[in-house]
């Protein structure tokens, strides 16, 4: 009983530690993303960088636009972003947003996959199904808490429905693995702080494996077209 009490409280304690970890850990984790919208254009910024939760549009003194979202540069079912933890993270829920200042685009559903070595996906079921519930307009922010805290090496966010066009602003729920129970944050990023970008352990429990997946247009693909 003492045991089970002690475990208790120090995983109450670690759940109120939960922020985002793309801010508060932005040093421990890097973003990429399977493509972003005009890609090499020097005056409009639509990078993974751009999806930190909150980010909003602004010109810079160099003549380059930062928009308010990641925006892909395709509107198919290969999208996805990909955070990596150079750390152990017990990850609870995710958020998200539309884009911000133009256009009403967003994503309206979407997968997560995880994956314990980068290279073989799962996908993480949510409470009602397969998809999480995305957004319905630009800057309302949409939490889907997991069932409970995973652990793992790489997490995807697959868009599988939007509005106009993929894009979004993202964060990670969670927070460091502690023995202690303790809380660990660093100083936060702003929605403007660069977040590492490149191009392209062990989980709690065992979701379901990626057979195929039924889109939104009726036509069935395999994971391997898909990601």
């Amino acid at each position: 009983m003492i045991i089970f009490l002690i475990a208790s409280f120090l995983f109450n304690l670690a759940g109120n530690c939960d922020a985002d970890i793309l801010k508060t850990h932005y040093n421990d984790v890097i973003i990429r993303s399977s493509s972003e919208l005009y890609h090499g254009d020097t005056v409009h910024d639509f990078s993974v960088s751009r999806g930190l939760i909150d980010a909003k549009e602004y010109s810079s003194s160099d003549g380059v636009t930062h928009m308010g979202s990641w925006s892909a540069n395709f509107n198919n079912f290969r999208q996805f972003i990909e955070i990596k933890m150079k750390k152990d993270f017990n990850l609870t829920g995710i958020v998200t947003q539309g884009r911000y200042g133009c256009c009403q685009e967003w994503v309206e559903s979407y997968r997560i996959l995880y994956s314990d070595d980068c290279n073989s996906w799962r996908a993480l079921d949510s409470k009602s199904g397969a998809l999480f519930t995305g957004n319905s307009d630009e800057n309302t922010k949409v939490t889907n808490t997991f069932d409970k805290p995973y652990v793992v090496k790489c997490l995807r966010i697959n868009p599988i429905k939007f509005h106009n066009h993929i894009s979004m602003r993202f964060g990670l729920i969670g927070h460091p693995v502690q023995r202690d129970g303790s809380c660990s944050q660093q100083s936060s990023a702003s929605s403007s702080s660069p977040i590492k970008a490149t191009q392209p352990s062990t989980t709690t429990s065992q979701p379901r494996k990626i057979t195929t997946l039924q889109t939104m247009q009726g036509k069935t693909i395999s994971p391997g077209k898909l990601l």
